[in-house]
């Protein structure tokens, strides 16, 4: 084998070790919980103060849906969050949700409004979805 061909040889392996150190340090140790709130009529419902806090993380983090009542929270550490929902002039609700490593969390939050019930919270999870195909719905419980 001539000097020219071993050199290029090592090139094309060196070359090999990079992209295969690349692509594996380019995998995710992280997962998201996104999601949207609607209200009644399934239109969604802007405003809403949305605040998640876990073991998993440091401190707590914060955000409010947007015009499509719509939110999101990425590059979580995998584990189990609290998610509270707020909205000035309703008691805020609280519920636990996973978010799994390799499965985005995806929450469809109904807002209620008034309740007949005094102590009933304004807010209810009906569905929680996990990845792209696999989907757990929930009973009706309160946020």
């Amino acid at each position: 084998m001539s000097r020219a061909n071993r050199k290029m040889r090592a090139t094309v392996h060196a070359a090999m070790l990079l992209v295969l150190t690349l692509a594996l340090t380019a995998q995710t140790s992280t997962t998201s919980i996104t999601g949207s709130v609607i209200d009644e009529t399934g239109a969604g419902r802007p405003g809403v103060t949305i605040t998640i806090t876990s073991p998993a993380m440091i401190g707590e983090r914060t955000t409010v849906t947007d015009e499509t009542g719509a939110f999101r929270f990425t590059n979580l550490p995998p584990g189990r969050y609290q998610l509270r929902a707020d909205l000035p002039a309703f008691a805020s609700t609280t519920r636990t949700v996973e978010a799994r490593l390799g499965q985005a969390a995806s929450l469809l939050i109904a807002f209620l409004g008034t309740s007949t019930m005094p102590n009933d919270p304004p807010f209810t999870i009906v569905r929680v979805d996990y990845g792209t195909n696999r989907t757990r719905h929930q009973p009706a419980h309160r946020v």
